[in-house]
């Protein structure tokens, strides 16, 4: 027996259709990890920053399509990486 749906108007292939769309729109991103780590690189060998900055300018590089905390997580890996040092 079918399932009545709180929209009959809208068949299992709209849904389907609007579920694919959503996934996605989130899966689409302008920058990935490499390019965020690339960023975080140039922002660097242009002078010392800290953290926050970074993680900043590359939040507003990417219309806040990259979120803070991803951003943090590639920071922190790059510092366990000894690609850049961190001071306190």
């Amino acid at each position: 027996m079918k399932q009545q749906r709180d929209f009959p108007w809208q068949s299992d292939n709209a849904q389907r259709a609007i579920c694919a769309g959503a996934r996605k729109k989130r899966r689409e991103r302008m920058l990935d990890a490499s390019d965020i780590r690339l960023l975080m690189m140039h922002f660097l060998a242009n002078g010392s920053a800290h953290g926050y900055e970074l993680i900043k300018s590359v939040e507003e590089l990417s219309k806040g399509d990259i979120p803070p905390a991803l951003a943090s997580s590639i920071l922190t890996s790059l510092c366990s990486k000894r690609w850049m040092r961190s001071a306190w």
